[in-house]
């Protein structure tokens, strides 16, 4: 409980406003959105046997399209910016035919659409994009700990270019992006974008992480590398075999350059990343950083064909 206030704070101070939708929906509704680790699991719908009305009559697998369609709502009433996050329960049984009671699964759900940014005294306005909302989530996930991949992928209803999953250690545990526009039509809305997480998993790594480490002692080394590769290649498939080269020294890797235009053939970028090495035991060697910053450089030679941007 005191984490789930934790992230409500969180969110809320981020700009986004709690909504509660109801758990039934109707049968269309209950396939769409539905995250790639749930819908691996479950089997069947979970149906009522006399439902109140055709609109209430399944129990929902997302929480996103009673989310979109309460967003729908106010924005016909002249409410264009939106910005709404749910922590609600998904039905999930693994029978063909329902016979027991189905597992919930706590999920925390997002929808972002319209304005972020309006300052009329500046004459600044900043639309809602896949990058507000991933900065977002990604200060979500640094203070609580967790190490979230982001992979391009394709869901049903999402549009195909501007959606990602997302994993902790190769588990998916959610997916966010942009709706299809088709889908963006049926609900009468603009651009908008959507996240749905694995809450409970995210709760339970999060509560085996270690509380409290020690002030590093000996100080750390920053070195950058800039590698010029295919443009469909992805900055976290890069990471991720950064990571796995890089050794025990190697904390942390941050993208802080993406480059494509003059002086690149058309079919490649740039991407560059800044790696920072420390060692609790002892002050770092040169020979150590180096050692491991060619490990890497072979590593992402070898899986990318990348090469040192000069």
């Amino acid at each position: 409980q005191e984490l789930k206030r934790y992230v409500k704070r969180f969110l809320e101070g981020a700009g986004l406003s709690e909504t509660v939708t109801y758990s039934l929906t109707s049968e269309a509704r209950s396939e769409q959105l539905i995250s790639p680790d749930v819908k691996n699991v479950a089997v069947s719908k979970v149906k009522l046997a006399m439902p109140m009305s055709e609109d209430h009559g399944v129990l929902r697998l997302s929480l996103l399209p009673e989310m979109l369609d309460s967003a729908s709502y106010n924005i016909a009433r002249k409410q264009t910016n939106i910005a709404t996050y749910e922590i609600g329960s998904v039905f999930i049984s693994n029978e063909e035919k329902v016979t027991k009671q189905p597992k919930e699964n706590l999920r925390l759900s997002g929808v972002l659409t319209g304005e972020w940014v309006t300052h009329p005294w500046q004459q600044e306005k900043k639309k809602v994009d896949f990058f507000v909302m991933k900065g977002i989530l990604d200060e979500l996930f640094e203070r609580l700990n967790v190490n979230v991949t982001y992979t391009a992928t394709k869901i049903e209803n999402m549009h195909p270019g501007r959606t990602a999953e997302l994993s902790i250690d190769n588990r998916v545990i959610g997916f966010a992006g942009q709706l299809h526009p088709l889908l963006e039509k049926e609900y009468d809305l603009n651009e908008t974008y959507v996240f749905d997480i694995d809450y409970d998993y995210l709760v339970n790594i999060h509560e085996n992480e270690p509380s409290f480490s020690d002030i590093p002692r000996y100080p750390g080394i920053t070195r950058d590398i800039a590698l010029v590769v295919e443009h469909t290649i992805q900055s976290g498939d890069i990471q991720r075999v950064i990571h796995n080269a890089g050794g025990d020294i190697l904390q942390s890797i941050r993208v802080f350059d993406v480059y494509q235009g003059e002086h690149l053939e058309a079919t490649k970028k740039s991407m560059a990343f800044s790696l920072f090495y420390q060692d609790p035991e002892h002050t770092l060697t040169d020979k150590e950083v180096e050692e491991s910053y060619e490990r890497i450089l072979e590593a992402v030679k070898n899986e990318f064909n990348a090469e040192l941007r000069s």
